[in-house]
Order: structure tokens, then C-alpha cells, then sequence
């Protein structure tokens, strides 16, 4: 699939969201100079074997939101100047794999803060109970 739509500057949108990307192992220059392009969900994109990625989406200038939530780069070895010459607008969506792992983080964390608040007014009521002693 490598330059599929390559230099497509006239197409402005594009449904993709039942296209079998499950053996590819190249989307190079996919959608390169596709200049009028505003919004692109790939979220159903199965990227598992892919392993170039490289100017995919580079030239896109007119990219406003791109979902690439669904995207495994794992096996990826070449991604350069993937977003070259993008909006500086462009967002993206991607997956959060460690979403779940920072809220746990972030829950120990306030634990053992907790913990140390504790043991800091224990210590303060050792104190004062030794000082009236």
C-alpha cells in the first residue's frame, strides 16, 4: 500500500473505516501531499505488522484531526517525517496504553502520602505525650 494516495491533493475527505489493512507490513508515503485533506479517522487501521510508516501523513497541510487511537507501532522501524509539513494545528488522537497504569500510579502515590501524613501526627502525639509526661 505504499503511496496508495500519494499526492491525492484534491481529496478532501475519506472513509476508510472498513478497509483490511491486517497484512500490510508497509504504509509509506500512504497519504503523502494529500494537501486538501482536513480529517482522517484510522482508528480501525490494524497496524500490527506494519513496519514502515515513514512520510505517511507527511504534506497533509490541511490536516486538522487525524485518529490514530487503534494504531500498534510495536513492529515499526521507520517513522521519519511522519508529520513533516502537517498543520501545526493537527491533533491527534492516539491509544493510551498506559492510561490506566498512571491512574493506579497516581492512587499509590496519594497513599503513601497519606500514610506519610499519618505517621508524621502519630509521631507529633508521641511527642507531645512524652513533653507532659
Amino acid at each position: 500500500m505504499d503511496r496508495m494516495l500519494n499526492k491525492c491533493s484534491s481529496l478532501k475527505e475519506l472513509n476508510l473505516s472498513n478497509f483490511n489493512t491486517e497484512n500490510l507490513t508497509s504504509m509509506d508515503s500512504m497519504f503523502y501531499k494529500c494537501s486538501s485533506l482536513e480529517e482522517l479517522n484510522l482508528s480501525n487501521f490494524n497496524t500490527n505488522n506494519v513496519i514502515y510508516m515513514g512520510w505517511m501523513f507527511s504534506g497533509c497541510s490541511s490536516l486538522k484531526e487525524l485518529n490514530l487511537s487503534g494504531f500498534n507501532t510495536k513492529k515499526v522501524i521507520m517513522m521519519n517525517y511522519m508529520f513533516s509539513k502537517c498543520s501545526e494545528e493537527l491533533k491527534l488522537k492516539l491509544r493510551s496504553r498506559y492510561k490506566n497504569f498512571y491512574e493506579k500510579l497516581l492512587r499509590i502515590i496519594m497513599m503513601l502520602i497519606m500514610i506519610r501524613i499519618i505517621l508524621f501526627k502519630m509521631k507529633l502525639i508521641n511527642l507531645i505525650n512524652y513533653n507532659y509526661n
